[in-house]
Formats: structure tokens, sequence, C-alpha cells
């Protein structure tokens, strides 16, 4: 395919041993054997003809073997490119059939779509899909052949394996520098002035000083007659500042989390998947707990008690990982822990492995471990990598565990991308090769 250059969803494309980046020439790729090495359900991107923005603009969009794409390519991830299935793409470019073997064409036209649970990866024999390629999803409660069950995310699968999804366990940093204002969310962010609105406190070397009328202990209300006119003054002003206590650091970390999360419902597989979310400074501060990822609102998030406080205090890995490694449960195959933080701290190592092997004697799975630093200060020591090295250690040659990561990011944009890299990484990526056209392939 010496005219054909590779476009993939990721930065690497894998073709049977081969790897390939995004505009890797294609001239080592013979046409049937590329067709047989992507196999079941593959697909071919070609350049969209009407440049559409989306499918409903699309000409392709709808026509037998061809829909306008439903990911973003690179290189140029903005060019608008449609996607073809293999009898459509050769039949598109007036080529003669590549691939004689009846048997595989009739896989090429199948959901490559296939049951994750560990039981079919032990005897390599996936469990794919019954349906054809592109089929509409299925509703949980369809009625299905005999012995088929469908899954959350609406694939029709032969075997009685449940999804296992995979338990996403997010821990923020929300220590004082998590606070700062050189890392912020964007300014169409909904969440980022939405906290305790209009809420008065007393700062707090004062608030031993004046009883409590009611209200609970994150959001007390004051007999405000009792306060000095002063520290009144003062914590109204305080109050104007807590409108946008997450136009900061955390809130652009918490904003890259909702985009992570958003993907991840959209990803084959990721209905089943569970979240939850904690804090941590010199303590930990648990958000949500297991939610299933359908019922994810970023806004119960924000509105927990826990942010009532400000952003405050130091910060304590030992007792974050801790937090973290209780999460490692029997019942979830796949665990991934992503922390961030924009300190360093020591931890406790020996501890950690401790209560890390108790959690494995027990039955819970190697979780798999990403570690981001925002903003890492010239000089840093590297406690992050540390830990990430810490956990490939103990992730026993665990096929998910062992994709452990440690990532530096800068800004916000860099937050999005690292999220959205995490997330990509949990799934098979797509690619292939694309001519112009009026590019012959041969």
């Amino acid at each position: 395919m010496r005219h054909a250059r590779f476009v993939c969803e990721e930065e690497v494309f894998t073709v049977g041993s081969r790897k390939y980046a995004p505009d890797d020439h294609g001239k080592a790729e013979m046409c049937h054997m590329h067709c047989q090495s992507l196999g079941r359900g593959h697909v071919h991107p070609r350049p969209c003809p009407n440049h559409a923005s989306g499918p409903r603009t699309c000409d392709n969009d709808g026509l037998e073997g061809r829909r306008h794409a439903r990911i973003q390519y690179k290189p140029n991830p903005e060019e608008p490119r449609d996607e073809f299935t293999h009898a459509a793409y050769w039949d598109s470019l007036n080529f003669e059939e590549p691939v004689n073997d009846p048997a595989l064409l009739q896989q090429f036209t199948r959901c490559p779509h296939f049951c994750p649970h560990e039981s079919h990866l032990e005897r390599g024999e996936p469990s794919w899909c019954t349906k054809p390629l592109w089929h509409e999803p299925f509703d949980r409660n369809s009625r299905v052949g005999r012995n088929e069950r469908v899954s959350a995310d609406g694939h029709v699968f032969a075997c009685s394996c449940a999804s296992p999804g995979i338990h996403l366990v997010f821990m923020l940093d929300c220590s004082t520098s998590m606070g700062r204002k050189d890392v912020r969310p964007s300014r169409g962010w909904r969440h980022a002035s939405r906290i305790i609105k209009g809420f008065q406190t007393i700062p707090a070397r004062f608030v031993h000083r004046f009883p409590r009328a009611t209200g609970s202990q994150h959001t007390p209300e004051w007999n405000w007659s009792d306060v000095p006119a002063a520290i009144a003054a003062r914590a109204q002003n305080e109050a104007r500042t807590t409108q946008e206590t997450l136009n900061c650091r955390l809130g652009a970390a918490l904003e890259a989390i909702e985009d992570f999360i958003e993907r991840r419902r959209q990803t084959a597989g990721g209905a089943a998947d569970r979240v939850t979310i904690s804090l941590f400074n010199s303590g930990v501060l648990p958000n949500i707990a297991s939610v299933p990822i359908a019922d994810f609102d970023m806004q119960r998030v924000v509105e927990n008690p826990v942010f009532s406080d400000r952003i405050w205090g130091g910060t304590d890995f030992t007792r974050a990982l801790q937090h973290a490694v209780s999460r490692m449960n029997p019942d979830h195959r796949f665990t991934a822990i992503i922390l961030l933080s924009d300190g360093e701290a020591e931890y406790d190592q020996a501890a950690i492995e401790r209560q890390f092997r108790a959690r494995l004697r027990d039955g819970a799975h190697p979780p798999r471990f990403h570690g981001l630093q925002l903003r890492p200060e010239e000089g840093s020591t590297g406690q992050l990598q540390s830990i990430v090295q810490l956990f490939r250690r103990l992730s026993l040659d665990d096929r998910f565990a062992s994709q452990s990561a440690f990532h530096e990011v800068e800004d916000r944009e860099g937050l999005i991308f690292v999220y959205r890299e995490i997330s990509e990484s949990m799934r098979k990526p797509g690619g292939g090769l694309i001519t112009r056209p009026s590019t012959s392939v041969a």
C-alpha cells in the first residue's frame, strides 16, 4: 500500500507485529495481509468528501457500509473523515477484493467488541459480540437469543459473564497550593462558581469565640448579632471569594475528570464502570464512593460538604495511598487509581506494601496506578514516580495493572490531554491507512 499513510486515534497503532505512528508510510503493508491483520470488524478511514462537521451533514453517513467517523484520527484530528467497512472500502476504490477467504470476509462484517471477562482471557478465546458491525446498542431488557446476554453498553454476547467494568478511584490533592489560580478550569465550566454561593463564614482563628446558632459542621449559621462588625465584614468579604472556590488548580483537575468520565461513558465496556472520588491533604476527605458511572454527576461532587471548607493544609501521601489501596476489592476485577498532586511528601512504603499484600491475600486484584504531577517544581525528588514504580513491582505481572504510569502536567490543556490519554489507554484504539480519493492503494 505504497501510496497510503497511517491515521491513528492514538500515538501508536498496531498491525500484527508492527507498530505505526500517525502519518507513517504504509509501503510495508500488502493489501490482503493488512486486512487480515486488522481482522474482525475493521474499518478503513477516508477523507470526508463534503468536509462535514458531523454525521447529520455527511453525505456518506447512512449509506451501506459507510458512515461519518465517530472518532478523531491523528495527524490533523480536526480534519473530517469517513469510515468504510472492508467491502465498501475496496468497492469505493473500484479495486478487486484482495481477500479470497469467505470465512475471513464474513468476520469482517461482524462487531469487533468482545466480553472482557478474565475467563476468556485465560482461555485465549474471545467471546465476540454476535451482532453485525455498527449495530445499534441493545437495551438491557431486549429479548436476544438463548444463552445470550446484553452488556451494559448494548452489545450481545453468547456467554453468561457480567461485564466487569473498571473501578475508577480518583485521589485529588486539595492542599493549600491546589487553590492557586495559575491553572484554572475553562471559562465555560459551570461548576467553578457554584460552590456555597452567599455562604458566610467566620475566619478560622475567631471560630471558637462564637457559638453556632444552627447549621451543620460544614455549613454553620452564625448568630451574627454576637459577632463584632469588623469580623462580620471580613466574613462577608470571604463569602464573596468562596463563590469561585474551584476557579483554581483543583477546579481544573475536576473539569478534566468530568471530561474523562464522559469519554468512558461512551466507550465500549465503560458503561459498567464505577467511580470513587476522594480528596486529600494532611488527611483524607471522601466524596463519592463506587457510584455507577451512569449515575455520576459532577454537581453532586462539588456540592458535597467537603467543599465548604477552604482548600488548605499540607500533603500526606501515606494516608492518601492507604485510602486508595483500601478501595481494592475482590468484587472489582479491574481497579484504576488515578492520583493527582501538585506537591511532594515522604510516604511510608513499608506500610503501603503490607496493606497492598494483605488486600491481595483477601482476593483483590492488583490495581493500575496513574500518578499525575501538576506543575512540578525545580528540584523535585520524584516521589510520585517512585510510587508508580512501587505499584508496578507489586502488580505481579497483571496485564491491566502493569500499565501503571507517571505523567507530568503543566496547565489545564495538559490535564485534559493526560486524563483523555489515560481513558484511551483503557480501550482498543482505532486507526488505519488512508489515501486520497483519487489515489491508488496498490
